[in-house]
């Protein structure tokens, strides 16, 4: 076969690897990863003279590994200079093109020298926004915020009042929470009444398949997600569709994420949380739901696979309780004596490292 007949089967295969490698990418990462591509060819045309990358031409190439190098530093700086990126956004776009063109060149790119960690140490310190605080919505604010399931007479109320209690029992993620339908919901009577639904988790690959989680039957207080989300199918409408949103809107639209704010904030007032109103938001539902696991005694394995999140980002949810704070401090007052192992044994020493 001729050079000529190869050329067109190889342009398929090229571009059926390109497809391959986009699947593999969460939806949300691909969107990061096309912009991340498209501010490397701006910086490319308008900073760089020569070729951006360059290919070794055998393991350890000094030049060519310190031009690549440099290339993605000047880069990381160009996205915090000119595009005015925050430092965690700028490498973030850095680590996707890197990876990118590492995938399709076929040599590693380096990204952990002494010099880029200095540069990311750098951009961190004078490039970084303070996160916003966002206070927990616990369950004594949904008992303090909503009535008890039993008393609700409105369908509108029924709605807003079930979507929080489900989205603190839940863990849900705004997105996630806004688009549940009603047939992702069951009702289940053994071993003891309890809601399946099967959420979607949000960050995920194409491969991803529904999470099911389950919500027991509770009081009927104003923290019981079971009784809120029966008494809100009983008001609602009987022609109820299985694609139509489980918590609509005043439109019958699955609910923004203003919308869920709004209606975390009205949950938050009746409870009291008057001065401190605007620091919670539709976020304040998963950080709640959270710190209520961890007060109960739950394991950070167990709070991560609840909140469905694939690394360690559940510690910058999980906020310590006082109740907790308090327990501990008493039970080391109460502390017998237990001398440690170097205390023991004199030539031991602990190791610092992780």
């Amino acid at each position: 076969m001729s050079i000529p007949v190869l050329l067109p089967l190889l342009a398929g295969l090229l571009s059926d690897l390109h497809g391959y490698m986009a699947v593999s990418l969460a939806p949300g990462t691909q969107s990061n990863l096309r912009t991340g591509l498209n501010h490397f060819k701006a910086f490319v045309n308008d900073h760089l003279q020569g070729p951006p990358i360059i290919q070794p031409r055998f393991d350890g190439d000094r030049e060519a590994i310190l031009h690549n190098e440099l290339t993605f530093m000047l880069f990381a700086v160009y996205l915090v200079r000119d595009k005015q990126r925050l430092a965690n956004t700028a490498l973030n776009y850095c680590s996707l093109v890197r990876t990118h063109l590492e995938a399709l060149c076929g040599f590693p790119l380096r990204g952990d020298s002494p010099r880029w960690r200095r540069l990311v140490r750098s951009l961190r310190k004078q490039h970084t926004r303070e996160r916003k605080v966002c206070l927990p919505l616990r369950i004594v604010h949904l008992r303090c915020g909503t009535s008890r399931a039993c008393h609700v007479r409105n369908f509108r109320q029924a709605v807003e009042e079930a979507a929080v209690a489900t989205g603190v029992h839940l863990l849900a993620r705004p997105g996630e929470l806004g688009s549940l339908k009603r047939g992702q919901v069951s009702f289940v009577q053994t071993p003891t009444p309890h809601i399946v639904i099967r959420l979607m988790p949000l960050k995920k690959g194409p491969e991803q398949q529904p999470v099911p989680m389950l919500i027991a039957k509770g009081d009927g207080s104003g923290a019981d997600a079971y009784a809120k989300i029966k008494r809100m199918l009983h008001l609602g409408p009987r022609n109820w569709k299985h694609n139509q949103p489980l918590f609509p809107d005043q439109y019958g639209n699955s609910p923004s994420v203003p919308t869920l704010t709004k209606w975390v904030q009205q949950v938050a007032a009746q409870a009291g949380e008057t001065e401190n109103l605007k620091l919670f938001t539709a976020r304040s539902m998963r950080i709640g739901g959270a710190t209520e696991l961890h007060a109960v005694g739950a394991n950070e394995l167990t709070i991560t696979l609840l909140g469905r999140w694939s690394s360690d980002c559940a510690r910058l949810y999980t906020r310590a309780s006082q109740g907790q704070v308090l327990a501990l401090s008493s039970r080391m007052g109460r502390a017998a004596e237990d001398p440690s192992l170097e205390h023991l044994f004199g030539d031991f020493v602990q190791s610092a490292r992780r």
